[in-house]
C-alpha cells in the first residue's frame, strides 16, 4: 500500500513540475517579447521586474512544493553564513545527479537571487521553451570544447572568455548568483576511474571558470557560497526523489569571503593559474571530507 502511495504522490507532483515547467517560461518569453516593444520606461520597469524576479520566484516556489507532494524527504540544512537577496555571489556545488538543481533552488529560495548558471549551447534549441527562457533571463550559454580541440582551435577558447565576460557584463546592474558545477559533470564511479580522482566522493575541480567570473566581476561578486550536496541513497536519481526512495538530503553550505588571491588573469598567468588551482583543491579535500563525516552521522 505504502509503494501505490507513494507512486501516486509522485505521478501528481511530476504532472505539477511539467505544467509549471511550460506555463512560467511561456510567460517569461511572452513578457520579455513585451517589454521590447513596450515605450514607457516605467512600464519595461515593472515588465522586468516580474519577468526576472516574481515569475521565476514564484516558478521555483511551485517546483518545491511539487517536491513537497512527492516526497517524505528527510531534510537537513547545514547554514555557515548569512546570505542576502541583495548581494552577488558565487555558487559553487558537487553534481552529482539531475536532482540537484532543483535541491539548490528549493533551499535557496528567497535567500538569495536567482540561480544562474552556465548550460551547454545546445539545450537553446533541446530545450525549446525552457531555453528560450533561460536565454531571456541572460543565463550564459557556453560550447564545451574538450582540450583535443582546443589544442587545434585555440581561438574557441577565447571565445568562451569572451561569452563570460559579456554575460557577467549583464550582471553588475542586478544581484545575481552565478552558480557552476566546477566538476564539469555528474560523479559516477566510472568517471571517478577514468579521471583518476584523487578525492574519495568527487570528481577533480575546474578553476578557469570560476577564476574567470571572480576576476571579471571583482567589484561587485565578493562572496562565494560552497555547498554540498549529500544524498542518503545510492542512486540518487528523479524518479528515485519523486517515488520516494530517498530517505534524507543533506545540503551543507558556507558563506565564504573572497581572498585578494583569487583576482588575477588564470588563462595568461601561470603562477596565479598554479596557486588558484591549489586554493580551488584544498576546498575539495575539506568538501570530501565533509561529505564522509556526513554519511557516518
Amino acid at each position: 500500500m505504502k509503494t501505490v502511495i507513494n507512486a501516486l504522490r509522485g505521478i501528481i507532483a511530476i504532472l505539477i513540475i511539467a505544467v509549471n515547467m511550460l506555463s512560467i517560461p511561456v510567460l517569461v518569453i511572452l513578457l520579455a517579447l513585451i517589454q521590447k516593444i513596450m515605450p514607457v520606461n516605467s512600464i519595461k520597469k515593472a515588465l522586468y521586474q516580474l519577468s526576472h524576479k516574481i515569475l521565476p520566484d514564484i516558478w521555483v516556489g511551485i517546483n518545491s512544493f511539487a517536491m513537497d507532494v512527492a516526497s517524505t524527504t528527510e531534510w537537513e540544512i547545514i547554514q555557515n553564513g548569512e546570505l542576502s537577496r541583495e548581494g552577488w555571489y558565487f555558487l559553487m556545488c558537487n553534481h552529482q545527479s539531475w536532482l540537484d538543481i532543483m535541491v539548490l533552488q528549493r533551499v535557496f529560495l528567497r535567500k538569495i537571487p536567482m540561480l544562474k548558471f552556465f548550460m551547454k549551447q545546445e539545450l537553446l534549441w533541446t530545450l525549446p521553451v525552457g531555453g528560450l527562457a533561460c536565454y531571456v533571463l541572460d543565463f550564459p550559454f557556453m560550447k564545451r570544447h574538450n582540450k583535443e580541440f582546443l589544442k587545434k582551435h585555440p581561438e574557441q577558447r577565447d571565445k568562451d572568455i569572451a561569452t563570460t565576460r559579456k554575460s557577467c557584463e549583464k550582471y553588475k546592474y542586478q544581484p545575481i548568483v552565478v552558480m557552476n558545477y566546477l566538476e564539469g559533470t555528474r560523479f559516477t564511479k566510472e568517471k571517478h576511474r577514468i579521471r583518476q580522482s584523487s578525492f574519495q566522493n568527487l570528481l577533480p575541480p575546474k578553476a578557469g571558470g570560476i577564476a574567470l567570473v571572480l576576476a571579471t566581476m571583482s567589484d561587485y561578486i565578493h562572496h562565494i557560497i560552497d555547498t554540498t550536496i549529500v544524498y542518503h541513497t545510492k542512486t540518487p536519481s528523479l524518479s528515485d526523489f519523486f517515488f520516494g526512495k530517498i530517505r534524507k538530503i543533506t545540503v551543507h553550505y558556507e558563506v565564504i569571503e573572497v581572498p585578494s588571491e583569487l583576482l588575477g588573469d588564470y588563462y595568461h598567468d601561470k603562477d596565479f593559474r598554479v596557486s588558484f588551482q591549489q586554493w580551488l583543491n584544498k576546498r575539495w579535500q575539506q568538501k570530501d571530507q565533509l561529505i564522509n563525516q556526513i554519511q557516518t552521522d
